[in-house]
């Protein structure tokens, strides 16, 4: 008998906090609220660098280590893109060309096998061989 009455007693205590929970009234949002995710945008005092802004996961060859050879296919694929080589990512794939591959490339097979123009074989080599990334900063180097 106590055990029903107990039973009982939890249903109607459940039954009143869910009448109290559907009373209350939503906050109402108002002009001079402001959402806690932008408080942080008061701080700002100077413009953002929009050019040197990344979306997240966002790949960039700046990161990349000297030693290429660990690269996948796709990352591999990546780089051309951000070279400005990506008419090529196609053809590598297809070769099945990862860091390792890519580091035995040479100038004639790169201008015979893959018809990779002089100049796009010179900037390629030099990116894979001697570690050059693209300088993308506006300031003048001191002298």
């Amino acid at each position: 008998m106590l055990v029903v009455i107990m039973l009982v007693l939890n249903i109607i205590s459940l039954l009143v906090l869910t009448d109290i929970i559907q009373l209350k009234e939503p906050r109402k949002k108002t002009r001079d609220t402001k959402e806690p995710i932008y408080e942080h945008l008061a701080q700002i005092t100077h413009e953002p660098d929009y050019e040197t802004i990344q979306p997240p996961n966002e790949f960039s060859i700046m990161d990349l280590p000297r030693d290429l050879s660990g690269l996948s296919i796709h990352q591999v694929g990546k780089c051309l893109r951000q070279l400005n080589l990506g008419k090529y990512v196609d053809m590598f794939q297809s070769q099945q060309v990862d860091g390792q591959i890519l580091g035995e490339l040479d100038e004639d097979m790169l201008t015979k096998d893959f018809s990779m123009t002089r100049f796009e074989v010179a900037k390629l080599l030099k990116f894979v061989k001697e570690g050059w990334r693209p300088n993308y900063s506006e300031t003048l180097g001191k002298t």
